[in-house]
């Protein structure tokens, strides 16, 4: 669990995430958590990496907005960051035991695979 744990907060992983984040939300409006994020990056990194290393990173509610007759939810800046570091490495280490017929996961060619899959099937 520790392995998993520092290569979550490792300075290339936290840099994927921080890369991704900044282009996932280029366009946030000018009050958005993410710039102040972006202009103090180098020390609110640091106090990531040092909250997930001491097993004390706390996730903050994750804010609702009603968009017409819909809910959806948003995480904050810092927290969308950290959960994007265990995706990249969750997915690096789970792929190669996921099966090949994960058709919804990147890379394994989606509803398309799927159909042409099924009817190779069906045709035996």
């Amino acid at each position: 669990m520790n392995q998993f744990i520092s290569l979550i907060a490792s300075d290339a992983i936290l840099h994927q995430a921080y890369n991704w984040l900044c282009d996932a939300r280029l366009n946030s409006h000018h009050n958005s958590d993410v710039w102040h994020l972006r202009f103090h990056w180098h020390s609110i990194k640091t106090q990531i990496q040092t909250e997930l290393l001491n097993g004390t990173y706390r996730f903050s509610p994750c804010k609702s907005y009603r968009i017409n007759s819909e809910y959806i939810g948003v995480w904050n800046a810092q927290d969308a960051l950290v959960l994007k570091a265990i995706s990249i490495v969750l997915t690096t280490h789970l792929s190669t035991k996921l099966s090949k017929d994960c058709y919804h996961l990147a890379g394994h060619g989606g509803i398309k695979a799927c159909v042409i899959k099924i009817q190779m099937i069906t045709d035996l």
